[in-house]
């Protein structure tokens, strides 16, 4: 790279900035005099009586009192913003210095043709920064919005404030925190509301991260009833209608786009983190990625949990990937929820409804009913419905999908438990693969199999069980599996009984089993074997978001700090890389801007001492805008738009 072509670029951006500046100040003198002395079409600007907005000007104007209270008297015709600011368009209202406090009421009228594109621009959106503000019943239809971080179509960054019964129609681009209707929520809420445009990197490739069909990075928010529909294409923490999901929650909520990117993959939310709740929700789209690939979560994590919620797309990818959940860890679960697309991978950790259940993780009352498939030379631990169920729990759960791998640890219900316990669960698809391949796990060590049943054909080249291939001092106790169906005569554990016997209920009931509330046997249900009682009417993950315009809430009177971090920081430099690469990783990319920012927002937690590469632009002031500038211009050249 050229670090004179860099520089150059860099003090051209910087010329350009300034102009799109000094444009506004002669687009508002142009195009907003009138709304800009506190005319408008009306009011006075307060909560009783707002500024109404009349025109694209007046819309702009805004940003000459960012505390006022404002209202659409009419629909508007943005589409003249193409035009503005030498082709960068509207000057996004509020920023992080000067954000915007006051609120917007669309009143049902539309905003058409909003153009932005500042590619290299932090907080952009039709509201760049807000605090405890609250945007209501506003509609953007074919907008086309670009920007740096934080980019999102109604509002880049949203602080402590309320979005309710707004939507957002066009694509929206962008590189770190990019959300169809908003770009990152702190300790905010969005109701009622949805976004139908894709997704993508403002540079081109794959460099995009913490991108959401409707929200980039939720932190400490609820979304509620709301949905997207857009496709995402990017690199890491993509969802289709959340990218991060860190101490949030998400009710009621769906997803219908295609999601593809590489790690923290997942077609409702990407990661859902630190207590984080996804509810009554779902994803439809097809769902692709490299590691931590989930339908619905790609990553759920740290006493988080999925409830009454469901996903029907395919998934591919390479390891930890799952039907609903890709990686399940730490005291997290997955409740009376469901996968039924086909699942694949090429590595570890395949499973039909979670990949890896691990550290005190619990599954129960859910189910999987999609073909898995490990299709790589070394593909392992592969089940129908846990890749690998690791110091956890499967209580009350089934898989109907055939399993299959190339390599070892393949089960019809877990491809090893190692030590888990599953207890009150089954299996009934065939399963094969390489060596330690049973109908109900492929490989237990440790733990338990409790009161469960397996009925599928298992195939292989060794450690083969009709019920568990291969075990390492698991305790099996109270559990069958059907000899005739298996094509298995031996087992690592449990009793192989007819067929005729595995549709009698007394061969159960003989060994313990609750057929009063927890299993029941009917020959007209389940091919005549045993089936769990609450796969009646209790599992009803079919929600149906309504998001309805609803009247303007109560903004939040206290404004609140920028989130707290939860990107894990990168290992501390020993050499000084070259300025840019700031995590020291030998490319620069989209991870080193979101460093810098790291180091601007918490200089207590990432100290700039501990990365070298910061000062990107040479300068030795900062970290600074003008490092994450220099940064995204070495992008640009590295992937030309």
């Amino acid at each position: 790279m050229s670090r004179l072509k860099s520089i150059a670029g860099y003090i051209a951006l910087v010329a350009l900035i300034a102009a799109v500046f000094g444009g506004l100040a002669v687009s508002l003198t142009a195009h907003g005099a009138e709304a800009a002395g506190g005319s408008f079409g009306g009011g006075n600007g307060s909560a009783e009586s707002p500024f109404l907005i009349e025109d694209v000007d007046d819309l702009q104007a805004m940003n000459c009192n960012l505390s006022a209270h404002y209202a659409l008297n009419n629909s508007i015709d943005a589409s003249a913003t193409s035009g503005w600011n030498g082709g960068a368009g509207f000057m996004p209202v509020g920023n992080d210095s000067t954000p915007f406090t006051g609120s917007l009421n669309g009143s049902g009228h539309t905003i058409t043709g909003l153009f932005i594109d500042r590619a290299a621009t932090a907080y952009v959106g039709l509201f760049g920064y807000t605090n405890g503000s609250a945007l209501s019943d506003v509609s953007l239809v074919n907008m086309s919005i670009t920007g740096g971080s934080y980019v999102g179509g109604l509002v880049g960054y949203s602080a402590s404030g309320n979005v309710s019964g707004s939507s957002a129609a066009g694509n929206v681009r962008g590189f770190i925190y990019v959300g169809g209707l908003a770009g990152s929520l702190y300790q905010g809420t969005v109701n009622g509301s949805y976004a139908t445009g894709d997704i993508s990197s403002s540079i081109g490739g794959p460099q995009l991260l913490y991108a959401g069909g409707l929200v980039g990075g939720s932190n400490g928010s609820s979304i509620d009833n709301s949905y997207a529909t857009g496709n995402l294409s990017g690199l890491d923490y993509l969802g289709g209608l959340v990218g991060h999901n860190y101490q949030g929650t998400v009710n009621n909520s769906y997803a219908a786009g295609t999601v593809t990117g590489d790690e923290y993959v997942g077609g409702l939310v990407g990661n859902n983190s630190a207590t984080s709740n996804v509810n009554n929700s779902y994803a439809t789209g097809n769902v692709s990625g490299g590691s931590h690939v989930g339908g619905l979560v790609g990553y759920n994590e740290n006493f988080s949990t999925v409830n009454n919620s469901h996903a029907i797309g395919n998934v591919i990818g390479g390891t930890y990937v799952g039907g609903l959940i890709g990686y399940n860890y730490i005291a997290s679960s997955a409740y009376n929820s469901y996968a039924t697309g086909n699942v694949s991978g090429t590595s570890h950790c395949i499973g039909g409804l979670i990949g890896w259940n691990s550290v005190a993780c619990a599954v129960n009352q859910s189910y999987a009913t999609g073909e898995v498939t490990g299709g790589g030379v070394l593909s392992d631990h592969i089940g129908g419905l846990v890749g690998s169920n690791h110091h956890s729990s499967v209580d009350n759960s089934y898989a109907t999908g055939n399993v299959s791998g190339t390599c070892y640890y393949i089960g019809g219900l877990a491809g090893s438990n190692s030590p888990g316990t599953i207890s009150n669960s089954y299996a009934i698809g065939n399963v094969s693969g390489g060596t330690n391949v049973g109908g109900l796990a492929g490989w237990t060590s440790g733990g338990s199999v409790n009161r469960s049943y397996s009925k599928g054909t298992v195939s292989g080249a060794g450690n083969l069980g009709g019920l568990i291939g291969a075990n390492g001092g698991c305790s099996v106790s109270d559990s069958f599996w059907d000899i005739q169906t298996s094509g298995q005569a031996t087992s690592a554990g449990g009793t192989g009984k007819n067929t005729s016997e595995m549709k009698t209920e007394s061969t159960f009931t003989d060994a313990g089993w609750n057929f009063d509330d927890i299993w029941d046997i009917d020959a007209l249900e389940n091919d005549g074997y045993p089936y769990l009682i609450w796969t009646g009417p209790t599992l009803t993950a079919t929600p149906t978001p309504s998001p309805t315009p609803s009247p303007s809430p109560t903004p939040s009177p206290t404004p609140s700090p920028k989130p707290t971090s939860s990107p894990t920081p990168s290992p501390t430099a020993t050499s000084v890389p070259d300025p840019g690469d700031v995590n020291d990783d030998g490319v620069i990319n989209c991870c080193d801007i979101t460093q810098v920012e790291l180091c601007i927002l918490y200089p207590g937690t990432y100290p700039k001492e501990n990365y070298p590469g910061w000062d990107a632009d040479e300068n030795g002031e900062g970290p600074n805008s003008g490092d994450i500038l220099a940064v995204e211009l070495r992008i640009l050249e590295l992937w030309p738009p």
